[in-house]
């Protein structure tokens, strides 16, 4: 088994295998990035949390198991991004699960002019629409239902 990070309406779970798993409360990651390991094409994720602790995993060793939520992007970025915006207990995101046929949501809060838009996990840069000041985000696409969609802003 691969790593597997899930969002959960508390924390955010790290998934290393079977056997041992890592949880960190909402708002208790203060940093997570993505480094290239000198001489190499690997890519390294470091998470550091509130209370001093770190750990550190290869961004290759991220997986999709059929039964949870996981990052499926390409960019190592991207996956960086997406542990903070779970890491975000409040604040300006909302986390959807959409039902079938489903085009429009309406956030808690009044959007900006910068929005993150993830499906399943992965970042979105085009298909969906807002307008700055409203609170609706409108897909092009209808989904089939079960999707994750994270609206944030930056």
């Amino acid at each position: 088994m691969g790593i597997a990070i899930t969002n959960l309406s508390d924390a955010v779970q790290f998934q290393f295998n079977a056997d041992r798993l890592r949880r960190i409360a909402h708002g208790q990651i203060l940093s997570a990035n993505a480094h290239r390991e000198i001489g190499t094409k690997t890519w390294k994720i470091t998470i550091v949390c509130a209370d001093g602790s770190r750990f550190t995993f290869k961004y290759k060793d991220l997986t999709t198991p059929a039964a949870v939520a996981s990052p499926t992007t390409a960019d190592v970025n991207q996956v960086t991004n997406l542990i903070l915006v779970y890491n975000s207990g409040g604040g300006n995101k909302d986390i959807f699960y959409a039902t079938a046929a489903q085009t429009t949501f309406t956030t808690t809060f009044v959007t900006g002019s910068n929005v993150d838009v993830y499906i399943n996990g992965v970042l979105q840069s085009s298909g969906y629409s807002w307008t700055s000041g409203t609170t609706t985000v409108t897909f092009t696409t209808v989904f089939g239902g079960g999707e994750e969609v994270i609206i944030a802003n930056r």
